[in-house]
């Protein structure tokens, strides 16, 4: 009975309640995808792509004959799409132009959002690939190239387009490369095999039964017919044209090999030497590396005509790098030489090129109590010089008793110093703990006004930092006044002297989600200020990018410290 009863009370008594997860909200993503003509045009069989961080596997949908797309239960969050079709110009949503990113769609739960995408047509690269005898070249491998400011290293540089940017030439030896965003561009040909490494695969004439006894290789052309990038010659497309015509004819190469005795010091010879190709051909061509014999021997074999720099450095007792956390020792000399190819074999000796050290003290400045400069950690400025593609690292700062600092086996010559994105240069853009940088001065020039050019060593540099820094900031919003995110600030000085790569007075960021940015330590000056959805990483530096923003700059002043608003309007993006 007594158990009866148990069941009973049991059975009577309330369940507890069980927790369901609720459902994560999800949001309606519709649209249309038309031509960017004068007279758009629905587009169907374009291939339109959601994703974001909660959209993972991307979700695509194909559009039918209205050009109409519909992505339903699209968690809430921000999100981006893509369009594709072939024959078109790929394109984000909100990109001003092809190969931009684009704006960022914030979708909130239960929300529909109707947006259109407009794909203009792609231009047509089109022509003939023939041999060296004349004869249709099938297999050939075509790049269009564009020119392009490359942020990591300041500069600009012929360059793959983007996809699709290549093809290779059929039985007939024609090619034809399509979807193209208008612009300039020229084309370059290689072989298959030439495309595959750094290796050249070496040829023999036959001539009168004899095989010729000259090493020959097929070269990369450019149009118009030149193995020479700088005398390439450009062309311009606009939307949809097609240019038919562009052929080459491809050429062999003498080819020969570099040989030479690197001088050996006292902790060995360098397991490497390098050699790396000179001129605007090196962002095509890569730099090649010889082993090194005990005796200081080295050879390099198959060398294409052209200007290129042999460079070697010492062992040292250890190699660069750090030793139980602490950098170690750098190299005291380095070994140059250049060395022009012309198809005939050459012997090169190495010379050593001295390097320089600078050394000197730090200054504080502020409320803050100096700190144990012992204690200071002092990030590297990751600034390389670029010799062809080889780049060389600045050595590491090494800090010393009584706050002085030493940077040392510093090979003499130009560097540039790494695009740091938003968090800038550390000391510059952002602070070392409560301290930043306000100058550097070596033998009475103040390194951080001019492109870091080092030909001098030092024993009486000095270093300032201070605690207190100027501020500029504000919200960046659209003509709608809502916020725009995903735009780039940029404030650069007007005096022109100031537009190099990674300039102290040339700040570009990007603003948040919510539109806000913030730029800290500006030195005293007159500067302009715009936002601008157009940019690629690092481009700000360019001096023709600061040229075209001018005219939609507004003025700002920096006189001190001082911490300043500034809010900016943009035009609302499609």
């Amino acid at each position: 009975m007594t158990a009866l009863l148990l069941l009973l009370a049991m059975a009577q008594a309330p369940q507890r309640d069980v927790r369901v997860a609720p459902a994560a909200a999800t949001g309606t993503i519709k649209g249309v995808v038309t031509t960017a003509d004068a007279q758009p045009r629905p587009l169907r069989r374009v291939r339109v792509t959601v994703t974001g961080p909660a959209v993972q596997p991307p979700r695509v949908f194909v559009t039918g004959d209205e050009g109409t797309f519909v992505f339903d239960r699209i968690p809430a969050g921000r999100v981006t799409l893509m369009a594709a079709k072939d024959g078109y110009v790929t394109m984000n949503y909100g990109a001003p132009r092809p190969g931009r990113p684009g704006t960022m769609v914030q979708l909130a739960g239960s929300q529909t959002i109707d947006l259109a995408l407009r794909l203009p047509r792609g231009a047509v690269i089109a022509g003939t690939i023939t041999d060296v005898d004349g004869l249709p070249a099938a297999g050939v491998q075509v790049v269009a190239l564009t020119s392009r400011f490359i942020g990591a290293s300041g500069e600009r540089h012929l360059v793959p387009a983007p996809v699709p940017y290549r093809c290779s030439t059929d039985d007939r030896g024609m090619y034809r490369i399509y979807g193209l965003a208008a612009g300039e561009y020229t084309i370059s040909a290689q072989s298959q095999q030439r495309a595959v490494g750094p290796a050249v695969p070496e040829v023999r004439t036959f001539t009168d039964g004899r095989v010729g006894a000259q090493p020959l290789a097929s070269a990369i052309v450019f149009y118009p017919g030149t193995t020479d990038l700088a005398q390439a010659r450009r062309f311009t497309l606009s939307a949809g044209e097609e240019r038919a015509g562009i052929d080459l004819q491809m050429q062999y190469v003498p080819l020969a090999t570099v040989s030479g005795v690197v001088p050996v010091t006292a902790n060995g010879a360098p397991r490497y030497v390098t050699m790396t190709h000179l001129g605007e051909i090196a962002g095509v061509e890569q730099t090649r590396d010889a082993r090194v014999e005990p005796d200081g021997r080295f050879v390099f074999v198959s060398i294409p005509p052209g200007s290129y720099m042999v460079i070697a450095r010492p062992v040292p007792a250890s190699e660069p790098g750090t030793t139980n956390g602490a950098p170690t020792a750098a190299p005291s000399q380095w070994f140059t030489a250049p060395v022009v190819v012309e198809g005939q074999d050459v012997t090169v000796a190495l010379s050593p090129q001295p390097t320089l050290s600078i050394s000197g003290r730090l200054e504080f400045a502020g409320s803050h109590p100096p700190p144990d400069v012992s204690r200071l950690r002092l990030p590297s400025l990751n600034a390389t010089q670029t010799i062809g593609t080889y780049m060389l690292p600045l050595p590491q700062v090494q800090m010393e008793a009584g706050g002085r600092f030493t940077v040392s086996g510093i090979l003499p010559g130009p560097y540039r110093v790494g695009v740091f994105a938003n968090r800038g240069l550390p000391g510059i853009r952002t602070p070392i703990g409560p301290w930043w940088v306000k100058s550097l001065i070596v033998n009475g020039r103040d390194l951080l006004d001019a492109p870091l050019d080092l030909r001098e060593g030092t024993d009486a540099a000095v270093a300032t930092l201070s605690d207190e820094a100027s501020k500029v900031s504000g919200t960046v919003r659209n003509v709608s006044g809502t916020a725009a995110p995903d735009t780039t600030v940029v404030i650069f000085t007007t005096d022109r002297g100031g537009w190099f790569f990674n300039s102290r007075r040339v700040v570009g960021l990007r603003a948040d989600r919510d539109g806000r940015y913030a730029v800290w330590n500006l030195p005293p000056g007159d500067y302009r200020i715009v936002a601008s959805t157009d940019l690629d990483q690092g481009e700000w530096f360019d001096p023709s990018t600061l040229d075209r923003l001018l005219a939609d700059a507004g003025s700002i002043t920096v006189t001190g410290v001082e911490q300043q608003s500034r809010d900016l309007v943009i035009r609302d993006r499609p």
